[in-house]
């Protein structure tokens, strides 16, 4: 169980799962998946600028969803 203050740091909401990233230099740091999710999602912002790329593919899979 992670204290008060550390959960709200990381703006964790019960339920949420957590990464535990070891980085080169041997240290490690705790995120929750969604945000980096939301990091990984910035990091390819500018191949699209503009474009919900994960929204038009949902999109289109409950668009075939429905023709079938």
């Amino acid at each position: 169980m992670l204290p008060a203050p550390v959960r709200e740091r990381l703006e964790l909401r019960e339920g949420d799962r957590l990464v535990l990233i070891v980085q080169p230099d041997g240290t490690m740091r705790l995120a929750s998946l969604r945000h980096q999710a939301e990091h990984v999602q910035g990091l390819y912002a500018h191949l699209a600028p503009g474009v919900d790329l994960a929204g038009e593919l949902i999109q289109e899979r409950r668009e075939e969803a429905n023709r079938e």
